[in-house]
């Protein structure tokens, strides 16, 4: 499914709106989390639960997840003052759509949120995080078509040959926007084709090939150069909502304004760096207040750099 598919279950949405509690798209669990992830952004203001499930074995099959999958699924919809957003539901747990990514291509549990608690999971009882869950929104709903907007994905290995980027590059034609999955939290020495990029205007997103954490391009030397070139950082999104989010966005913004718009939390797809509440927020392990902690980063000191003081 692309963007062409994803508009139409959006304008099935918004044709029904008014005359259901909740909705159900059934799907294959390939490109799942892409066409949920999109639904996410483009559904503005939604009020109602959006659910996306399917199976990893087919209901015509004695033994199956797809009757259990769809009936809980079914139930999470119904329940339209809970959950007002777009999830996925597999397995046993409700996760953020734009949060989820697919992990496993034959295990039940198929699909993950690396970097958001679930929303809900079920066992002999439904345990929900209402905490967690979209505020409900003041204004009505607004439904956003999206276009193929002409996003290329990349993953980096070492080794990469960093030439044939610069011949994507030169040869971009219709090309708008360029992902990289990196290494760590932003680690990319491909400085040259990024730079001959950006100078013709295509806009560059840095994500981590890691599942878990988030990008941080001050963390290496590379991914520090990479932002004085204008890369932009994908935080902790998954590559599924990163790229969805770029096809909505290219849409409707032109280069600049994407760029900006990125950081931006709109649907609750990503974690401020500056938040609270981000579970990767780095501090250094010398920061400590309390006086028994001074003593301690004392002794430290003193072991590094005076150890015959300390062993005496």
């Amino acid at each position: 499914m692309g963007p062409l598919d994803w508009t139409k279950i959006a304008g099935s949405i918004e044709r029904n709106y008014l005359k259901y509690d909740g909705f159900v798209v059934i799907m294959g669990t390939d490109t799942m989390a892409y066409a949920a992830s999109a639904l996410s952004f483009m559904l503005e203001n939604l009020a109602k639960p959006v659910v996306f499930t399917g199976s990893m074995i087919p209901l015509a099959e004695p033994y199956n997840d797809a009757r259990r999958n769809l009936i809980l699924s079914m139930q999470f919809a119904a329940a339209r003052q809970s959950f007002p957003e777009v999830m996925i539901f597999f397995n046993d747990r409700l996760l953020r759509a734009n949060r989820a990514t697919k992990y496993s291509a034959d295990g039940l549990d198929a699909f993950g949120s690396p970097n958001f608690p679930p929303l809900a999971t079920v066992g002999t009882s439904v345990r929900a995080r209402t905490d967690l869950v979209a505020a409900h929104p003041r204004g009505y709903l607004k439904v956003h078509p999206v276009t193929d907007a002409h996003v290329l994905v990349i993953r980096l290995v070492p080794g990469f040959d960093a030439g044939v980027l610069s011949m994507i590059v030169e040869a971009k034609q219709s090309l708008r926007a360029l992902v990289l999955e990196t290494y760590g939290t932003g680690n990319a020495p491909v400085l040259t084709a990024v730079a001959e990029a950006r100078k013709r205007d295509l806009l560059v997103i840095v994500c981590s090939q890691c599942p878990q954490g988030c990008v941080d391009m001050n963390q290496y030397a590379a991914g520090a150069e990479l932002a004085k070139l204008g890369v932009v950082s994908a935080g902790d999104m998954t590559t599924e909502a990163t790229v969805t989010k770029l096809v909505y966005l290219l849409s409707y913004y032109n280069t600049d304004e994407v760029a900006r718009k990125m950081g931006d939390d709109l649907r609750g797809e990503t974690t401020r760096l500056d938040s609270a509440s981000a579970p990767w927020k780095r501090t250094s392990l010398m920061r400590l207040t309390s006086d028994k902690s001074q003593d301690l980063r004392f002794q430290l000191q003193r072991l590094i750099h005076k150890p015959w003081e300390v062993f005496q």
